[in-house]
């Protein structure tokens, strides 16, 4: 799945979605340092679909990313 990731929100939550490009727009509480916000993507995303396998397949330093969900 792909996500559009933005940072430095006041809560993390899913915005929209879109259908062009198959894509999650996420707000993301935290900040772009010492993958903070990769950790709180990850921890929202395991609570949404409630499972532990959320896995970053690529652009662990990107905003575009794709997650691996099982």
């Amino acid at each position: 799945m792909k996500v559009l990731v933005k940072p430095n929100k006041k809560e993390t939550k899913i915005i929209s979605y879109n259908k062009e490009n198959d894509t999650y727009i996420i707000e993301v509480k935290g900040k772009p340092i010492n993958n903070e916000v990769n950790f709180e993507l990850i921890k929202f995303l395991s609570k949404y679909f409630k499972t532990n396998k959320i896995t970053i397949v690529k652009g662990l330093k990107s905003k575009e990313k794709i997650i691996s969900v099982e």
